[in-house]
């Protein structure tokens, strides 16, 4: 990207200021099984698909000290289409439904994982 930039800006000084490198989790592990097992849970035969975020997360001090992390999208189909606009900007919010569905979600993987 900053060669790109540095074509179209031509000598002008470009420096970034913030800077991570990627970090993954593979899905080959027996915690990225639990996640999608307990997806599944949710969602029926719908299809599990791993993504890749593009955007930045705290997940990767974890990573960093060797923890493997996940992140979902747990969310109603009917969720309020608007609602996704304020995705990682001022006033980020969900619905109630999309934060019920998710806090199921999360205490049904816990109790998986805590073998409950």
């Amino acid at each position: 990207m900053l060669n790109e930039l540095k074509e179209i800006l031509g000598d002008v000084k470009t420096e970034p200021l913030q800077y991570h490198m990627p970090s993954f989790s593979s899905a080959d592990s027996k915690y990225y099984r639990l996640v999608e097992e307990t997806l599944k849970e949710f969602v029926g035969d719908a299809p599990v698909l791993q993504t890749i975020c593009t955007g930045a997360t705290d997940s990767r001090y974890l990573r960093e000290m060797g923890v493997p992390s996940y992140g979902t999208g747990v969310m109603t189909l009917n969720m309020d289409p608007s609602l996704s606009d304020s995705v990682h900007g001022r006033n980020e919010k969900i619905d109630i439904a999309s934060l019920r569905v998710k806090t199921d979600f999360l205490i049904k993987l816990a109790k998986k994982y805590l073998g409950e």
